[in-house]
């Protein structure tokens, strides 16, 4: 049975999801995460996605890797984020990840986004599991 996920329409909900979102690099980590796709834009999102979440699991870091170009043409990005449906592939992700909450009560920060990570790097895997079932 798939997990419901929160009604973020209602304000107390909305709120505590907020307040979640910006503990930690969450915000950060989908701005970068969604400024390199369309950067790149992949023909996978979840590939892509998983890719970029193993890197930083291993502790590297890249020079202006989320910078996105600003000469890139608008209409493109429109057409791309329309064609792979992006938006609703990141809304289901942070829905997914506010219903969990991974690393919610964890005070380390460093430690609290390592957990984040790896719930990431879980979430991505199981999409990719599912997409070769159906």
């Amino acid at each position: 049975m798939p997990r419901r996920l929160p009604d973020v329409s209602q304000p107390d909900v909305r709120d505590k999801a907020k307040a979640y979102l910006r503990q930690g690099d969450t915000v950060e980590f989908f701005e970068k995460l969604a400024s390199n796709i369309l950067r790149v834009q992949p023909m996978s999102l979840v590939r892509y996605s998983l890719s970029e979440v193993e890197f930083q699991l291993s502790g590297l870091t890249a020079t202006n890797k989320g910078d996105l170009d600003i000469s890139q043409d608008r209409a493109e990005d429109s057409h791309y984020m329309k064609k792979r449906r992006m938006s609703a592939f990141l809304d289901r992700w942070i829905l997914e990840m506010i219903a969990q909450k991974p690393g919610n009560n964890i005070t380390n920060v460093a430690r609290a986004n390592r957990v984040r990570r790896a719930f990431h790097k879980q979430y991505l895997e199981d999409l990719l599991l599912r997409r070769r079932d159906e």
